[in-house]
């Protein structure tokens, strides 16, 4: 486990010193410095949402463990794309969740339901598939979640996953 929170950490950040890079052209230390400092403070923006968050579900007793908020990143491995390195901002009220990413099209928001134990249901609002906590049940600091594949004859054939961490 230890080794694939590593092998994930540095993944992420080689992917945020290559998007630093931005065009391709090198950079100067002060410049990849800075892009690296903007894109922070951008992922770091959606204050307004988490804020809204908490005014929204401040009436609203949180169903299994609270989810709510904007610091989670993580991954989305699809049939489609491979792995994309994102972030995500959860809002919870009640039983009721809501995963948006940063990620376009597949996996870019899940709307769907806690149990108290922790069970996720999902559905995504770009293809409408099914999406569940096939790992385990969530807990406040971790979110995988799965959407199975199947072929023409409904045999499963792979599976996208969502790994969100905070």
């Amino acid at each position: 486990m230890l080794n694939t929170f590593i092998k994930f950490s540095l993944a992420f950040m080689l992917a945020v010193l290559l998007s630093a890079c931005g065009n391709g052209e090198p950079k100067t230390q002060t410049q990849a410095a800075q892009t690296t400092e903007a894109q922070t403070a951008q992922a770091q923006a959606p204050e307004t949402t988490e804020a809204s968050t908490e005014t929204a579900t401040e009436n609203v007793a949180v169903i299994g463990p609270d989810l709510n908020g904007a610091t989670w990143t993580g991954y989305l491995k699809s049939e489609r794309d491979g792995i994309v390195y994102l972030t995500a901002v959860v809002t919870q009220a009640g039983n009721q969740v809501t995963i948006t990413t940063s990620v376009d099209g597949i996996a870019h928001e899940l709307i769907g339901t806690i149990s108290p134990a922790g069970k996720v249901d999902a559905v995504d609002q770009f293809d409408k598939e099914d999406w569940t906590s096939v790992y385990g049940n969530v807990s406040k600091n971790s979110i995988n979640l799965g959407d199975y594949i199947a072929n023409d004859k409904g045999r499963i054939v792979d599976q996208n996953i969502l790994i969100l961490k905070r």
